[in-house]
């Protein structure tokens, strides 16, 4: 199933639901193979507040932004923000592996995937017609997510 190709332009409310199956059916199957530990991270420019725990993309020249799924543009997730700032600070983002934020207060074992709020992550993926889809990982713990961040479905 991982080289399968998902549709980005469904073409009926019944082809959406298989689209949406689709994803659930691969996050479920690509979560129970993540191995824990740490993973690649780096350090980026805010652009704006960014915070920690924080899904974000990149806005160009190593700054980066809160990520939300209105656009198809700020849904390319390129990791979450394991430390936030102000714009113009440095931030540091992880980008594989699993990320750490103290506070995060996620629910272990569930899917975050990327929300329409710039910034949060919901469980639920969304089902929009417009809103691109975006797995972002699984929590390990309250504080601890593998990250599996994919590639944005445009709905």
């Amino acid at each position: 199933m991982a080289g399968e190709p998902i549709s980005t332009n469904p073409k009926s409310l019944s082809h959406l639901r298989v689209v949406i199956d689709r994803l659930r059916r691969l996050a479920e199957s690509t979560a129970s193979t993540v191995a824990a530990g740490t993973g690649a991270t780096s350090e980026q420019t805010a652009s704006g507040t960014v915070t920690a725990g924080a899904p974000v993309y990149s806005v160009g020249s190593g700054t980066v932004a809160h990520a939300d799924a209105t656009t198809f543009a700020t849904a390319h997730v390129i990791g979450v923000a394991t430390v936030g700032g102000l714009t113009t600070e440095t931030v540091t983002i992880a980008h594989a592996g699993t990320a750490v934020v103290t506070g995060w207060g996620l629910t272990a074992g569930s899917r975050y995937f990327l929300n329409t709020t710039a910034g949060t992550m919901t469980t639920t993926p969304l089902t929009t017609v417009g809103e691109s889809n975006v797995l972002i990982g699984v929590a390990l713990s309250t504080t601890e997510m593998a990250l599996l961040i994919r590639e944005p479905i445009l709905l």
